[in-house]
This record gives C-alpha cells, structure tokens and sequence, in this order.
C-alpha cells in the first residue's frame, strides 16, 4: 500500500498545483498539536519527516474520498491520472478494496487528525477535493451532512464515524432498543468486512463438499457388494 501512497501524493501535487513543500508549510503551524495527538513517536522521528508522512497518508486518503464520489455522482468512472485497470483507484479496484480500506481506516492505530485533511483540502483548493467530513460519511455509507453540529470539532475519522451511530434516529425506540440497533447494524457488517462471516462460509462449503464425497464413496461401496 505504501506504493500506492506514493502515487497518490504524486497526483495530489499535481491536480493542486503545489508542491511537497508547500503541503508541509501549511501543517506546521499545527505540528505541536498533531504530535499530541499521538502517544507512541519515535523520539528519532525528525519533525519534517512526521509531517511529511502525515501529507502523504492524507494525500492518501483524500484520493480515495474523491475517486469513490466520482463512482457516486457519475455513470461513468472517468479519471485520467488513473488507468481503467488501475488495481486501487479504477472502479472495479475501489469495489474489490473497499470493504478492507474501510477496515483500515476505522482502526485506532491509523487515525490521521480530521485537520490534516481539512488543512490540505484548502491548501488544493476546495473545487478540487470534496468536503471532508461529508466524505467520509459517503464512504461508510451513514447518513448525515457535515453542516450538522454533531460533527463539529470531530477528532478524525473513526470519531465522524462513531458520532453518525450515536446520533442515530429510531423513530420506533428510544434507549436500549435503539442502542441494539445500533449495535445490530455494525454485527451486521454495516460497512467492516467480516472475515469471520467468509471463514465460516469457506468451512461450511469445504464440509459439504467433504460429506459428499464420503456419501459418493458409500455409495460405491454399495454398489461393489450387490455386484459381488
């Protein structure tokens, strides 16, 4: 995937018309406050180089907000810094990677802080890169708008994300009914890939599969002994 972060930092660069550097410059009046946000850092990890790779996975992650509301809002995948094959960012390749990105990027350890993404939109220019919060929402497919005050202030991705659940509206039920609905929808695999769900499946086909193959061997023992 690294790879792939590389390309799309290439691509963001030049769709926004700037470069790394400038990327870097507009992050680092909130270098102190992105530190903060994370507990484990390399004490060797020079400043420079952390704001880098903070541009590089938003980079990342921007391009895959606006590749994915291409396919949304249009019958047609059309992205010239992108091939029709391209494994990641054509319209087949988002489809196959979706469910494992949408993993990923709920996963604690790989929140990114919601101003990184905002901050580069603005550096590339507004007309370029969708709004991020409404991205985001679109992506997962949970409804609300980024308008709404229940995602102010919100911390990164997995914190958009959890807000659209807790704000849920159940017309039906309040309180714990609508808490086991929330609850229901995510076991439900709203939108995280269950690798369970495919590993019992996959054994449930290889017993089938096994217990046919014993019951055609019965049967041709069977067959064997009435001959006899």
């Amino acid at each position: 995937m690294e790879e792939h972060k590389k390309r799309t930092l290439r691509v963001f660069l030049a769709r926004s018309e700037k470069s790394l550097d400038e990327c870097v410059n507009a992050l680092t009046p909130m270098l102190q406050d992105l530190k903060n946000a994370y507990q484990q850092l390399q004490p060797k990890l020079k400043c420079a180089d952390f704001l880098k790779m903070m541009v590089i996975d938003g980079c990342f992650i921007l391009e895959l907000f606006r590749i994915k509301e291409l396919l949304l809002t249009s019958s047609s995948h059309k992205e010239p810094r992108y091939a029709p094959n391209d494994p990641v960012f054509s319209k087949y390749g988002l489809i196959y990677f979706e469910p494992h990105l949408q993993r990923d990027l709920l996963m604690l350890e790989n929140q990114i802080p919601l101003r990184v993404l905002i901050k580069l939109v603005d550096v590339a220019g507004k007309d370029k890169y969708p709004d991020v919060t409404d991205s985001i929402l679109k992506f997962f497919r949970r409804p609300g708008k980024s308008s709404n005050v229940k995602f102010k202030n919100s911390l990164h991705i997995l914190d958009v994300y959890r807000r659209s659940w807790l704000s849920f509206k159940d017309s039906g039920s309040n309180g714990p009914g609508r808490c086991r609905k929330i609850v229901r929808g995510m076991l439900n695999g709203d939108c995280i890939y269950s690798i369970m769900k495919k590993m019992k499946k996959k054994m449930e086909k290889k017993k089938k599969k096994k217990m046919e193959k014993m019951m055609m061997k019965k049967k041709n023992d069977d067959d064997d002994e009435e001959e006899e």
